[in-house]
């Protein structure tokens, strides 16, 4: 399994490599990224996982996009801490965790045709295979699934 943990700054000359373990899959990616706690980091979230998603199909990294988009603002807007991303990508399902510092529980809002936001938990239970969340020491983690089936 290729695994990595990678501090994400807004150099892209200062990016640290990530460390590498293969396995016998080579599709077989885990990687974690301390990303910056601004709304720019929504963007760099979905490079880093279209790079680590390299071997699925293009709807699936777009759909994966859309609900990395969502999970990053929502913790940068609410938590106001350094959002934390982790990739695990094996034999065609792709799971991805961002975690936060955190403590209020997540939770999928039905909101009007006129509200701006809030409709972020609902695209996440929409579009991912599975999808959940869990309490960690410092915050909470939300993560979603998708697999090479869906998109």
């Amino acid at each position: 399994m290729y695994s990595s943990r990678v501090t994400v700054n807004d150099h892209k000359d200062d990016m640290t490599q990530p460390a590498r373990q293969f396995s016998l899959d080579p599709w077989a990616v885990s990687s974690t990224y301390e990303l910056p706690s601004r709304p720019s980091s929504a963007r760099l979230a979905r490079r880093l996982a279209r790079g680590a998603m390299g071997g699925c199909t293009e709807p699936m990294v777009e759909t994966a996009e859309l609900l990395i988009t969502e999970l990053i603002a929502n913790a940068v807007r609410h938590a106001g801490s350094p959002p934390i991303m982790r990739i695990d990508v094996d034999s065609g399902t792709v799971r991805i965790a961002v975690s936060d510092t955190s403590s209020q529980a997540p939770g999928v809002r039905h909101t009007d045709l006129e509200d701006e936001g809030g409709r972020g938990l609902l695209l996440v239970e929409s579009l991912a295979t599975s999808w959940g969340w869990t309490r960690t020491t410092d915050g909470k983690s939300i993560w979603f699934t998708l697999n090479g089936n869906a998109a």
